[in-house]
């Protein structure tokens, strides 16, 4: 009795330091999503998202067909502004949820890990991400498609340590709904579904059974569904002129990965390095020691596969039919895949000895402090970094409805064709009384005049009086002087 006393406790001990670690995770997940919460109830709406918001309401019809047109960001947004109505929270709510469901997918992936201090750093270098942060955070398709292709990874991963054919479904799922997302995704989920059909083989060879068969039936259905979908959208957008958003540059393509994705900014120049140093280093010794040693853990082999045959698949894309390479958010899914790969080396040494165990750790331990440190210097609440202009579009045209209300008639406001979308989103969610058109440049003729710093070099035109003016933001707004019953 004794003993089995002691065993019970041993055993209660183990699952309350479980426990413990789980809700550590929980805590730390909720402060990043947290993070999302505020940034999305705080951003003003930017011009891509103004953009899939004339879909929504109808602005725009099928017709008008676009890169933009994230298809199921925009099917969701419809969605949810049927239900809590068109406030940029409300259009946001999809990404915002998506990013509860990456965590969860996040913290599937580092249970892997066989050591507390692997599990926290590899949480850390897939959640302390700020520039996939940002986009959890608006209603855009990409932080869709980065939950659903976690999701997806996560799945696989229990279909290759579990005997159950139902997570290759969920996996070709996930798969499917991160390309409906995001059709930039299309080489990654390519290369999951080729995963999951060879988790089908190997099903296969220790027997068939008809439930065996049914998952691949639906995860088939599911998969060429997807495909098929996606792959016309591209063709469509390629005849149209749309996808003209890239580089035809390889060291482009590195550079916007390095400086873009890992967030190292010039503002803070010492970043670089102490991001790719020890990121670098630890890569190359690290996959060194994989090959040496034959520690393939599955993780390894997985995100490997992931990130350098969809990488291939861009490059075969770029030599064979002239298309683009990914700019900026266009690859953003790399950013946690290669958060991914190198978390999953970790896994595979974790169980070296002595100094080369050192090695790995401290290394490892360094790339999280820096991971964290790079959200730490830029993360904020005021603005999205590719979208730094629609930073104040939020009180700037708070500020024009104020003006068109006591006017106490509809007017009308100039602008660039780079607000057009913006000011026609605020115009209509909030029905001020200012007209919605498709008009665009600055003639100085109009009662209001949203302008860039360029618009008026420096010469304000004498019937005209600033109300606003953020010029770091590239963004003054203008009245004129009749309107406020001014001479």
């Amino acid at each position: 009795m004794q003993t089995l006393s002691g065993k019970r406790l041993i055993f209660v001990g183990k699952n309350s330091a479980a426990l413990t670690k789980q809700s550590l995770y929980g805590l730390l997940a909720s402060l990043f999503g947290l993070y999302v919460v505020l940034r999305s109830a705080w951003l003003s709406f930017t011009i891509d998202e103004a953009m899939s918001y004339n879909y929504v309401v109808g602005l725009w019809g099928e017709e008008m067909n676009i890169a933009n047109n994230h298809f199921l960001n925009t099917q969701l947004m419809k969605l949810s502004q049927s239900v809590f109505g068109s406030s940029a929270f409300a259009l946001r709510l999809p990404n915002v949820l998506s990013f509860f469901l990456y965590a969860w997918s996040v913290s599937q992936i580092v249970r892997y890990a066989k050591t507390n201090w692997l599990y926290f750093t590899g949480a850390i270098l897939l959640l302390a991400l700020p520039f996939p942060l940002e986009f959890f955070a608006l209603a855009r398709g990409y932080g869709l498609s980065m939950a659903f292709s976690a999701f997806a990874i996560a799945q696989i991963m229990k279909a290759f340590s579990k005997n159950g054919e139902v997570h290759l479904v969920y996996a070709s799922l996930g798969a499917g709904l991160a390309v409906l997302s995001n059709n930039a995704v299309l080489n990654v989920s390519i290369v999951m579904w080729i995963m999951i059909l060879a988790g089908f083989v190997v099903k296969w060879k220790k027997g068939f059974t008809s439930r065996v068969m049914v998952s691949f039936g639906v995860s088939l259905i599911i998969a060429l569904s997807c495909l098929s979908f996606s792959v016309m959208e591209l063709l469509e957008l390629r005849a149209l002129g749309e996808l003209f958003f890239g580089t035809d540059s390889y060291a482009s393509f590195g550079d916007h990965l390095i400086s873009n994705f890992l967030y190292t900014d010039t503002a803070v120049p010492i970043m670089k390095p102490l991001t790719l140093i020890p990121l670098l280093l630890f890569v190359l010794v690290g996959v060194l020691r994989v090959l040496s040693t034959k520690l393939f853990h599955p993780l390894f082999v997985v995100s490997s596969l992931l990130l350098f045959v969809s990488l291939l698949g861009w490059v075969l894309e770029h030599e064979l039919f002239d298309a683009l390479l990914p700019r900026t958010r266009t690859g953003i899914i790399y950013v946690p895949l290669i958060s991914l790969w190198a978390f999953s080396i970790g896994v595979a040494l974790e169980g070296e000895a002595g100094k080369w165990r050192k090695f790995f750790q401290y290394l490892l331990m360094a790339m999280g402090l820096v991971w964290a440190l790079n959200f730490g210097l830029f993360s904020n609440f005021s603005h999205a970094r590719d979208w730094r202009y629609s930073a104040k579009m939020e009180e700037i045209m708070t500020r024009a409805g104020q003006i068109a209300s006591i006017a106490q008639r509809e007017i009308e406001i100039e602008k660039p064709a780079l607000y057009r979308s913006n000011v026609n989103y605020y115009v209509h969610s909030r029905s001020y009384p200012i007209s919605i058109d498709w008009k665009e440049d600055i003639s100085f003729t109009k009662e209001l005049v949203l302008a860039r710093p360029q618009d008026i070099m420096g010469n304000v035109p004498s019937n005209y009086e600033v109300v606003l003016d953020y010029s770091e933001y590239e963004t003054i707004l203008l009245v004129r002087k009749d309107v406020l019953n001014r001479d």
